[in-house]
């Protein structure tokens, strides 16, 4: 994109309103405005202004919330601009590179047609990164489920093997309540017949 053509962002940036009522238009402006100047130290300034949480929204969802009339997020704007540093940037904090313009680009989509080499490099070696690091985890979390479902097995014989038992002392203390029934009743009939007058 020429550097004249992306001033369009700032002038159009859509304008949303938070949650508190206020409006983000100017942090729009101000991002799409230091994108075009190509100027790096703006660029972080505004994304500084996000992560502290000065519009009310958790950061990155403002940049990723605006665009230009065509559709375009800052991410866009940048590849377009081609700043390698600014793209990484915006990256870095956390902007969604899959948001589609009104053409249905996302920022993949730029990427792969730019002459950005390093860029998609570091895309690439960030997501190996990440699936790396999901591989891993989800490797531990595998042996953790593993562990879990061998102790809930052990709990689970050993509640058996406990309600088995409880089983039979339940049929034990019916047998004892029975002679215990039996007796009492034999008691009472010596008692009765202890009552009786001799013949």
């Amino acid at each position: 994109m020429a550097r004249s053509n992306i001033f369009s962002f700032g002038g159009s940036a859509t304008t949303t309103t938070t949650g508190s009522g206020s409006t983000t238009g100017t942090i729009y402006h101000a991002i799409f405005s230091a994108i075009a100047e190509s100027n790096i130290s703006k660029v972080r300034s505004e994304i500084s202004k996000i992560s502290f949480g000065s519009f009310g929204l958790a950061p990155p969802s403002i940049f990723d919330s605006t665009c230009d009339m065509y559709g375009n997020t800052p991410l866009h704007a940048a590849i377009n601009m081609g700043n390698r540093e600014i793209i990484q940037a915006l990256i870095d904090h956390g902007c969604d590179l899959s948001i589609k313009n009104k053409r249905g680009e996302t920022c993949y989509d730029l990427l792969s047609r730019s002459d950005i080499g390093p860029t998609i490099e570091y895309l690439a070696t960030k997501h190996l990164r990440t699936i790396d690091s999901c591989r891993i985890e989800t490797r531990s979390k595998t042996l953790e489920i593993q562990a879990l479902k061998t102790e809930i097995r052990g709990l689970e014989q050993s509640n058996t093997k406990q309600c088995g038992e409880i089983q039979t002392l339940k049929i034990e203390l019916l047998g004892k309540r029975k002679q215990v029934d039996e007796l009492e009743t034999q008691c009472a009939n010596l008692r009765r017949a202890a009552k009786k007058p001799k013949a």
